[in-house]
C-alpha cells in the first residue's frame, strides 16, 4: 500500500494525495468527483483518463482500492463540473494544496526542488529542466484553450438561464436538482409521484393546494423553430421557500407530512394538521 496524504477541506472534506513511480502526485478520483457533485465513472469515459488504482483505508478502516489520476487530469476533471462550488473548489487546490505538495519538496523525485531552469548551473541539468518548463506551458495552454472552448459552448444556456429562468431568487429544477445530485427530470418526476406537480399543455403546473403557499412562478421565454417560427414556452421555477420545501421532500423520500414537519417541527405540524384536515400550512 503506497502512501497516502490527506489534505482536508471544511466545505469538500477529504481529499487523498499520493505518488507514482515517477515522483507525480496522484490525486484520488472519488475524492475530487464527490467535491463536484460527478460520477467517477462517467468522469473516466469522458476524459479519456488511465487512472492508477491504489489501496486505501476508508472511513470504517477497510481496506479498498481507488483510483488516482495525475495533475493534468485533476485539472480535465475540475473544468467538467458546473456546479457553483467547482470554483471554491478549483481555488482551494491550486491556491493550499497544490503549493502545499511543492513547498514540501515532494512534488518530484527526480527535480524535488523544482527551481527554475536559468537558477542552474549544471547545463545538462539546465536544459532538462528547461524542457519540463516549456512542456508545463504547454499543458497550460491546452488546459486554458479547453476551459475557453467549454465556456464558449455553454455560453447561450448560460444567457438562456440568466435572462429567462434565472431571475431573482428563483432556481430551474436543473438548479435545484444539482445541489440533490439528481436531474430535473427526477425531480419532476419525484414532485409529480408526490401530488406536488403536473404535466399540462407542454409546462409543469402547481396543483391549486399548493399554489397558496406562494412556493414557485412561471417564466416565459421565446424558441426559434428550424423552420423559422417562434414558440414561447413556459417554465415552472422555484423561489427560496420553494426550494427548502423541495429539499425537505427529498429529505424525507417525498413524502409530504414528513416534510412539513421538518420544516415546522413535528408538535407544530401536528397542531395545523388537526386544525386543517386537508392540509397542514408550511412554514
Amino acid at each position: 500500500m503506497k502512501d497516502v496524504e490527506i489534505f482536508n477541506s471544511p466545505m469538500f472534506g477529504e481529499l487523498r494525495v499520493s505518488r507514482n513511480e515517477k515522483g507525480e502526485h496522484l490525486f484520488c478520483l472519488a475524492d475530487v468527483c464527490k467535491s463536484l457533485a460527478l460520477k467517477t465513472t462517467d468522469v473516466v469515459k469522458r476524459i479519456g483518463c488511465d487512472p492508477d488504482t491504489i489501496g486505501v483505508i476508508d472511513s470504517m478502516g477497510r481496506n479498498q482500492n481507488a483510483y488516482f489520476i495525475t495533475e493534468p487530469d485533476l485539472y480535465r476533471v475540475i473544468f467538467q463540473s458546473r456546479k457553483p462550488t467547482a470554483r471554491k473548489f478549483q481555488d482551494w487546490v491550486f491556491d493550499d494544496v497544490l503549493p502545499t505538495l511543492r513547498k514540501e519538496g515532494t512534488y518530484s523525485i527526480v527535480q524535488p526542488k523544482q527551481i527554475a531552469s536559468y537558477e542552474i548551473e549544471d547545463p545538462i541539468e539546465r536544459a532538462k529542466r528547461w524542457i519540463e518548463e516549456q512542456q508545463q506551458v504547454k499543458m497550460l495552454e491546452a488546459m486554458t484553450k479547453e476551459q475557453e472552448e467549454q465556456i464558449q459552448k455553454s455560453a447561450p444556456k448560460v444567457d438562456y438561464y440568466d435572462q429567462t429562468l434565472g431571475a431573482i431568487n428563483y432556481l430551474t429544477p436543473t438548479q435545484i436538482g444539482a445541489d440533490l445530485g439528481i436531474s430535473a427530470r427526477e425531480l419532476n418526476k419525484k414532485l409529480k409521484e408526490a401530488g406536488i406537480i403536473y404535466f399540462q399543455s407542454g409546462m409543469w403546473n402547481l396543483y391549486s393546494e399548493y399554489k397558496r403557499w406562494n412556493l414557485a412562478s412561471t417564466r416565459t421565454f421565446n424558441r426559434i423553430l428550424p423552420d423559422g417560427n417562434t414558440v414561447a414556452n413556459v417554465n415552472l421555477v422555484w423561489n427560496q421557500r420553494g426550494k427548502r420545501f423541495i429539499l425537505a421532500l427529498f429529505n424525507n423520500d417525498f413524502d409530504v407530512k414528513a416534510a412539513i414537519a421538518e420544516i415546522n417541527g413535528k408538535k407544530q405540524a401536528a397542531l395545523a394538521a388537526r386544525a386543517n384536515n386537508n392540509q397542514p400550512t408550511l412554514f
